[in-house]
């Protein structure tokens, strides 16, 4: 998909192309048609990339919890505590009646739900959507891992445990992580039976005291619901234990249309050891680029079994994966029905001129060209820059970096200045993220080097 295609796709729908009309004294009243976007549990930085970037802003109705003022934004913003699925209907009811507009599609993000939000409005506006069974698949990620494997879909060896006691004889090293949750929340890695047992302590103070469930909510909640599905807590008190896959881990979206499945984009984390299960770094490519590990055909091959052992017909689906360094292949950690939410949103529109939640409305509004579709070449990287722990920043200087001048370097951004509080991000104690540095056309080997003269060459001091 070339830019050209995307400023051609990306007009905002006349009325005249709406999908309903109401006869009036004679008159013709034509209804705008708008698209759903529920956007729940998401940080405000992750909000504002999100809504900044989408097309067809007249045309959208975001829904979320997020704490954001509506007035900031072009699109249009329904503020819901997503907490009741029957009150949540109503207030749309009353909008679509009060704003003469009928939906037209949805794309949800409340996997950590179970999709039950997304699932009742699409069947209440009558919403092209997942099955239940493929929501409640990818909701659960022992449900889904025995899909894909069904599938023939390559994935971590794993069992799933309630204590430590189930753990027995499992390998080291290894991943254990909620049934169901997001962003890496009680995700830990052991590489040894005592780090095992750490972990187990800590979980299991969690199940006794409900501790923080969720990056945005303090305390866990049950989303209420109309419909005849089991509530779900944000994240399940059971938990996988998996194989730790050695080898980059990456990232990818993946757009599904019947039988056409086109990967939009890939992106590898540059983690590092110290911040598992977090990353340093956000690295934008195509699979074409010099140094990829795997080709754009091999890993479309595998976003198409993915699709098909979970039913997905339509719509984006996001995977995180790792190439196996031993076996040379790609091995699923999870995938979910929804674009993927990140930094690479930025990185994506400035390279390609689109974002995979772009191309999920473009096919609610019709506006695909499916022969036009692929991944432009060249690449994008973002480097965050870290507090050594939580204090008060005493100094925070880029002087050498600035002169350094690394090519390619786009942008040298510092979230917090001297005399503010940095802190960890919730629970979860990996260091605070307080700037990042953004490079344009770096060379997959060159990496490692960059990130080291940037972190050289910046002065972060606590007090």
């Amino acid at each position: 998909m070339t830019k050209k295609d995307n400023k051609d796709s990306s007009t905002e729908i006349d009325s005249k192309t709406a999908i309903g009309s109401t006869q009036t004294n004679k008159s013709v009243v034509i209804k705008e048609k708008k698209a759903i976007v529920l956007l729940n549990d998401i940080f405000v930085d992750d909000f504002d990339l999100m809504v900044k970037n989408i097309e067809f802003k007249k045309n959208v109705l975001v829904v979320t919890n997020a704490k954001i003022n509506p007035k900031n934004y072009e699109v249009q913003c329904m503020i819901d505590n997503l907490d009741n699925v029957e009150n949540l209907i109503g207030k749309l009811r009353l909008y679509r009646l009060t704003h003469n507009i009928d939906f037209c599609g949805i794309v949800g993000t409340d996997e950590e739900y179970g999709y039950v939000f997304s699932e009742s409005l699409a069947k209440e506006f009558k919403l092209e959507y997942h099955s239940q069974k493929t929501l409640d698949t990818v909701s659960d990620k022992y449900l889904q891992a025995r899909a894909l494997e069904k599938g023939k879909v390559d994935i971590p060896e794993m069992r799933l445990v309630d204590t430590y006691a189930d753990s027995n004889n499992f390998k080291f090293p290894c991943v254990i992580k909620p049934v169901n949750g997001i962003s890496s929340i009680h995700v830990y890695k052991c590489n040894s039976t005592n780090e095992l047992k750490e972990v187990f302590v800590k979980l299991d103070a969690y199940r006794a005291n409900s501790a923080v469930l969720s990056l945005t909510h303090e305390n866990s909640t049950k989303a209420k619901t109309i419909v005849k599905r089991k509530t779900q807590t944000v994240i399940s008190k059971h938990f996988i234990l998996e194989e730790y896959i050695d080898g980059n881990e990456y990232s990818c979206d993946f757009f599904v249309e019947k039988e056409n499945v086109i990967v939009l984009r890939v992106v590898r984390k540059i983690v590092n050891p110290d911040y598992f299960p977090f990353f340093e770094g956000l690295y934008l490519f195509n699979p074409l680029d010099a140094g990829s590990e795997f080709s754009t055909e091999y890993l479309t091959d595998v976003c198409k079994k993915i699709a098909k052992a979970l039913d997905i017909r339509f719509g984006v689906c996001m995977v995180d994966f790792r190439f196996d360094n031993k076996k040379k292949k790609i091995v699923i950690i999870e995938t979910t029905t929804r674009p993927g939410i990140d930094d690479f949103i930025e990185l994506m529109k400035r390279n390609y001129g689109y974002i995979s939640m772009s191309i999920a409305l473009r096919q609610i509004f019709g506006k695909i060209d499916i022969d036009a579709m692929n991944i432009p070449k060249g690449n994008s990287i973002i480097i965050y820059m870290f507090a050594p722990r939580e204090g008060i920043l005493k100094k925070f200087d880029t002087t050498n970096l600035e002169k350094l001048k690394l090519p390619n370097v786009q942008e040298i951004i510092k979230y917090n200045a001297p005399g503010s509080k940095v802190s960890y991000l919730g629970f979860l104690k990996n260091p605070p993220v307080i700037g990042h540095v953004i490079l344009d056309n770096i060379v997959s080997k060159d990496i490692e080097d960059i990130i080291n003269k940037i972190k050289s060459n910046v002065i972060i001091e606590l007090k």
